[in-house]
């Protein structure tokens, strides 16, 4: 913002909810933005919308109490802090020179909106209040899926092979533009099963529509908020194209310089991993239909946190799967038998189906930490039913009755192996504390796990061995 080339006459700073409340902070407490080596002269106003704790302190004693633990985390209980951080309260001048306030039909909203503008006012900004339609918390909620959703990824569109000349002019032809703009509506269009889907897209296309349309094109229909209409005014002269697309400074950011690359930026409003997945293919599909002789693909920091996670839930299968096949070969090398490595190798499956189980009653989600505890977890529990399977056998031929080599079995093995686990367990559960939830959802699984483990080989294990299997012959 401190450029030159930055015209602060047209930087405004906009938010909705929480964020409504962080512009009109940064609008009335010049001490954020000179942390950045900005001030007010570097933005021309802040728009802020449906917020509702500009006064932190009035919002904790009349605001709606399902929100109460909500606002305590956000703004502690320190009446210190809490004024720090209400906009209304620091709205002494100066403050940034221009303000718009917007709220739905809700009492605490418009009650704080009134107050902020008032305020403002008074330490000499320009302010206008005004509303949305919508009633309380639904019509906030309408707000943010208007505004379009929080999840950003990228369609790229790459030419793969140079166009006769050996040069790339991307895709700037009338018919390329054409099937770019319906890759969009495509886009805009999809929903799933719970009516969430792709919010808005961006690309060339929309520039030299509103390029075409500023020169005095004819706009059949155009493109509005709530998505884009069957024809757009895009021109159909080449020339009229390659003259609007001469500013490459406003269309670098759509198209790469060499012209083989062609970006839609994309807004959705999806949330999970299979969901984003189900979309991200349904639309590389149908960009593949479009552009036969490209490459599309999505891209993006939540396309590849999308993808990762789908990664990890892949590699957990194979890893466990890959654990299993080894350490039933090694049972029947070390047993010397395959129906014995099979049988020991039974039990040991307790401990991982307890994992998961624990896992979804939990909520903890399955991440690239968490997906290390099944295989730690299978080894452990192997270890330990190895060594109580090779004591047992050895006492069965020195042990009147089967029971007596269990029972003599468990007085041996069994003590080592519960403070061994019990150590463990409670080494693990420290990092269970940690407020860095991957660690500590790492330590609260293995501690549980462990337990888990513990109990198999004291009551399932022991069970197990009057198989026939396991006697001696």
């Amino acid at each position: 913002l401190a450029r030159a080339d930055v015209d602060p006459r047209r930087v405004v700073l906009m938010g909705h909810s929480a964020g409504a409340h962080l512009v009109a902070l940064v609008g009335t407490d010049e001490r954020y933005l000179k942390g950045a080596d900005l001030s007010f002269a570097n933005i021309s106003g802040v728009i802020a919308i449906d917020g509702a704790a500009y006064d932190v302190t009035a919002q904790m004693v009349d605001g709606p109490q399902i929100m109460q633990s909500t606002y305590g985390q956000a703004f502690g209980t320190d009446p210190a802090r809490q004024k720090a951080l209400s906009p209304t309260l620091q709205a002494g001048a100066p403050n940034a020179p221009q303000f718009l306030l917007l709220y739905v039909q809700r009492p605490d909203g418009i009650r704080q909106a009134n107050s902020l503008g008032a305020a403002l006012k008074m330490g000499g900004s320009a302010v206008e209040v005004g509303s949305f339609p919508g009633e309380g918390l639904q019509g906030h909620a309408e707000i943010n899926r208007r505004l379009s959703g929080a999840v950003t990824f990228n369609l790229v569109i790459e030419e793969t092979q140079r166009k006769t000349g050996g040069a790339s002019g991307g895709l700037t032809s009338p018919t390329d533009l054409r099937r770019l703009q319906q890759l969009q509506r495509i886009a805009e269009g999809y929903r799933n099963q719970e009516g969430r889907g792709i919010d808005r897209t961006l690309s060339v296309v929309d520039f030299l529509a509103h390029a075409h349309r500023a020169f005095g094109a004819e706009d059949n229909l155009g493109r509005s908020g709530e998505g884009s209409g069957p024809d757009q005014a895009l021109p159909d002269d080449p020339a009229i194209i390659r003259e609007l697309l001469a500013e490459q400074s406003v269309v670098r950011g759509f198209v790469s310089a060499d012209g083989r690359l062609t970006r839609i930026f994309v807004r959705s409003n999806l949330s999970g991993s299979q969901s984003m997945a189900r979309a991200i293919e349904a639309l590389e599909a149908k960009g593949r239909e479009l552009f036969p002789d490209h490459r599309v693909y999505a891209t993006g920091t939540m396309v590849l946190l999308n993808r990762t996670s789908d990664r990890i839930a892949g590699e957990q299968r194979l890893s466990i799967g890959l654990a299993l096949v080894t350490i039933f070969g090694m049972l029947s090398l070390l047993f010397r038998s395959l129906r014995v490595g099979l049988t020991a190798l039974v039990p040991n499956l307790i401990p991982i189906l307890f994992f998961f189980g624990f896992m979804g009653w939990a909520g903890i989600p399955l991440n690239l930490t968490t997906s290390l505890v099944a295989s730690v977890v299978l080894g452990l529990a192997v270890d330990n039913a190895v060594q109580f399977i090779i004591r047992f056998r050895r006492l069965q031929g020195q042990k009147e009755t089967l029971t007596a080599a269990i029972i003599e079995t468990m007085r041996l093995s069994g003590r080592p192996i519960i403070y061994a686990n019990i150590a463990l367990a409670a080494t693990f559960a420290i990092f269970a504390v940690s407020q860095f939830e991957p660690i500590g959802s790492f330590g609260l699984l293995s501690a549980v796990t462990i337990l888990g483990c513990l109990l198999e080989d004291l009551i399932l294990l022991p069970a197990r061995l009057t198989s026939p299997v396991f006697r001696i012959q």
